[in-house]
């Protein structure tokens, strides 16, 4: 997890070939936001508000909250409960909604989400099929069927999703992130608000009945169409993209400035003197020892003894201070207290025995940040208390707690005994069950920040190639979010890794990466209309550039690379592009045959073919073509891979197990022509590269991909870009991806999961 940053959550400049994989930059774990183009979203944690606008519910009759698929949702009787909101709606929009019935079969009509009105519509379960019709109204209020969805087992959580595209003139039905329905018709709609209902059919067309016996959650409502993919990623986040210790959770104090319980569901007022101090997300409680503290105003949801507490904190103090304790009106209870060796330990009082305490945590009094999980299991007797996400250490108690009602609940002290903490608090929680290690390590891995204020970009690539950014996997994935410059950002253009020399032909044969210059030679020229820039121009009769022989051009028993640009009208004779050997010792070339097509390969001493490849098709048709190559010389595994504009050639005219590479020899690299004077070339050349080892596949398409002027290009694929870990949530960048004199880059891809999601 990469965040917080001012500078960029990753940069690379020059050196390339990295491969950037399985991070999260820019947001944690389980950041919050929605899909782009929702313009309502209701997560029922709790709490009416909306998520991103003013358009809160508002709930009548009992209508209340019960354990969802993500946190709480909203459960109603079927008898008076439902909730309302005013909604925009829009010509093309989408509707998506958690839903369960508490009877086998639906008790009334229409209840899920209804807006009769015009351009409203309607998720509509049926009493007799069971199916869920989903309706869109018209800008008179006709309402129009585009299918329905369904469900085998209706009192199990399942979402509903309707799509309707108003200028295709296409609604879809989706059951469980899977289409199930399309219907083509045009309907007449306009923008416009109105009144959507939860938990029963349009109030205002059905005041007293259509009351719904289930429950919601989650209810998204979109102006734009969702597609398939993003629908089916709705239903796959479930729990999966949230915390799912939010389920019974009763209390959450995030110390964001004030001392409120996140929920709403408990009030806690300070004691003594609490003040606010930064803290692992946003702020925390900080408080000076003895008499400082926060106490619950009420304890009846504090009373459980099957229960877990996490909590954010810091000291550097010892000597019995209390981060949190529980103490029942008849004196039993529990407390989280710290020994003189800077260890937590739970001490628990019930009827039968006092100040027990067994295993503790490592020592955590050294003024870092520390993450802590205690359970109490009132059916086992057991306590466990986990510390930074590490397994939780356990024991078992003795007794009862004979009345479980009144006393008091601090958070910062205990109730009983001891000093209060010396330190921060921060993200306190309480939840009436007991959480898994897995749960508790989730809570802890998302105490990175979330809101975070990342100053530049998730990844930065200035002058950098061969890179691949993420990959056609979840775990290759990269999540890029909340960072003010962009999620990716590609400047200049770079080389891949071990380019030995790379010969321009912009305006003279030097080198750009070495120093292993060529010589123009018997009026050989470098003049306009190259495929970038200037290129060689050849006659054909004896014009070359000649680059003088170096033992790193040899290359015996290893792979090595070449790629170049070329030009040439001339048929039916042999040409050399670029090439190394001469009479007394042949090695390597790339070539136009009589037969104009393009070979590559080595010889042996004698200039007989070890292995070589040709093309199928003629290259001498005036047009530009790029060629690129890998030989591998080694003995034991002699090859040659040859692509012509971007195509694997895989016709192999030579392969001699009984002919060896010559290995070292006093030849020039000649482009353009052979140092025997053999096979000069009649055209243009561009852009010429060798390497020292084999360039990937990726690699060679991107310097394809360049069109000239660039040897290198990066791989983008397979990132979520703007959303969060789930794909759901939107998160922002200034720019997804954002290029800036930069080619042969590829984004995403054909193949499966390939695909970048930028939001």
């Amino acid at each position: 997890v990469i965040n917080d940053f001012t500078g960029d959550g990753i940069h690379i400049s020059g050196t390339g070939g990295n491969t950037i994989e399985g991070n999260i930059i820019g947001l944690r774990p389980d950041g919050t936001g929605v899909i782009g183009g929702a313009n309502s979203y209701w997560n029922t944690n709790g709490m009416t508000d909306s998520a991103i606008g003013a358009n809160d519910l508002t709930l009548f009759g009992g209508a209340g909250y019960v354990d969802g698929v993500v946190g709480q949702g909203l459960q109603f009787d079927g008898v008076d409960d439902y909730a309302t909101t005013t909604v925009t709606m829009t010509p093309s929009f989408s509707v998506s909604v958690w839903a369960r019935s508490e009877t086998a079969a639906w008790n009334e009509l229409g209840w899920i989400a209804s807006d009769r009105s015009a351009n409203g519509f309607i998720i509509h379960p049926q009493t007799g099929s069971g199916t869920v019709t989903m309706y869109v109204m018209d800008s008179s209020g006709t309402f129009h069927s585009i299918g329905g969805a369904s469900p085998a087992d209706k009192t199990q959580w399942h979402l509903y999703t309707m799509t309707y595209d108003a200028e295709a003139g296409q609604g879809k039905v989706f059951l469980d992130g899977v289409l199930t329905a399309t219907t083509n018709t045009v309907i007449a709609r306009e923008t416009s608000t109105s009144t959507v209902y939860f938990g029963k059919d349009d109030g205002s067309i059905y005041p007293t009945t259509r009351f719904g016996n289930g429950a919601i959650d989650e209810p998204m409502i979109f102006s734009r169409v969702l597609s398939e993919a993003e629908v089916a990623a709705l239903h796959a986040v479930q729990a999966g993209g949230h915390s799912p210790t939010l389920t019974s959770q009763v209390a959450y104090l995030q110390a964001e400035g004030n001392a409120d319980d996140t929920r709403g569901l408990v009030t806690f007022t300070p004691v003594g003197t609490v003040s606010y101090t930064s803290g692992v997300v946003g702020q925390s409680f900080s408080q000076s020892g003895t008499g400082n503290y926060l106490q619950a105003d009420s304890t009846e949801l504090l009373s459980s003894d099957t229960v877990t507490y996490t909590s954010w904190f810091r000291t550097s103090d010892a000597g019995y201070q209390r981060l949190f304790g529980r103490q029942f009106a008849n004196g039993q209870g529990w407390d989280l207290q710290m020994h003189p060796d800077g260890t937590w330990h739970l001490r628990v009082d019930t009827n039968t025995a006092t100040n027990q305490g067994g295993a503790g945590t490592p020592v955590v009094n050294d003024n870092q940040w520390h993450f802590i999980a205690v359970t109490l299991d009132g059916a086992t007797n057991t306590v466990g208390l986990s510390v930074d996400g590490g397994a939780f250490s356990s024991w078992v108690y003795t007794g009862e707690f004979s009345a479980m009602t009144g006393g008091v609940f601090r958070v910062g002290a205990g109730g009983l005994g001891g000093g209060s903490l010396n330190g921060q608090i921060d993200e306190f929680q309480v939840h009436n069950r007991v959480l898994s290690l897995a749960e508790a390590q989730q809570l802890y891995q998302s105490g990175q920040r979330g809101n975070v204020a990342n100053a530049g970009d998730g990844i930065e690539i200035n002058a950098s190639a061969g890179n691949q950014i993420g990959g056609d996997t979840a775990a290759e994935r990269n999540v890029i979010s909340s960072n003010s410059g962009s999620g990716v950002n590609i400047t200049g253009d770079g080389v891949p890794n071990d380019t030995i020399s790379w010969w321009k032909a912009d305006g003279n044969a030097n080198d750009s990466i070495g120093s292993n210059h060529g010589t123009l030679q018997n009026g050989a020229l470098t003049v306009a209309g190259g495929k970038d820039g200037s290129a060689f121009f050849f006659d054909g009769i004896n014009d070359r550039v000649s680059i003088a022989n170096e033992s790193q051009f040899d290359f015996v028993e290893q792979q090595f690379s070449v790629d170049l640009w070329f030009r040439t009208s001339k048929t039916g004779a042999l040409q050399h592009l670029i090439s190394k050997g001469n009479g007394s010792g042949y090695q390597w070339g790339v070539r136009v045959n009589s037969a104009n097509k393009l070979v590559a390969g080595f010889w042996d001493v004698t200039g007989n073919n070890v292995y070589a490849v040709e093309s199928g098709s003629s290259v001498s048709d005036g047009q530009w073509h790029h060629v690129a190559v890998v030989m591998d010389t080694r003995v034991a595994s002699e090859s040659v891979l040859l692509y012509l504009d971007g195509i694997q050639q895989t016709n192999i005219t030579n392969n001699s197990a009984t002919r060896n590479y010559t290995g070292d020899a006093g030849a020039s690299v000649m482009i353009g022509g052979r140092a025997d004077g053999v096979g000069y070339f009649d055209g243009l050349i561009d852009d010429v590269a060798v390497y020292n080892r084999a360039l990937t596949v990726d690699e060679m398409l991107a310097s394809y991909r360049s069109a000239g002027g660039s040897k290198g290009g990066n791989v983008v694929s397979g990132n979520y870009i703007g959303t969060d870990v789930t794909g759901t949530r939107a998160m922002g960048n200034a720019y997804g991806i954002f290029t800036d004199s930069s080619s042969g880059n590829r984004f995403g891809g054909t193949g499966a999961g390939e695909g970048n999601l930028i939001s």
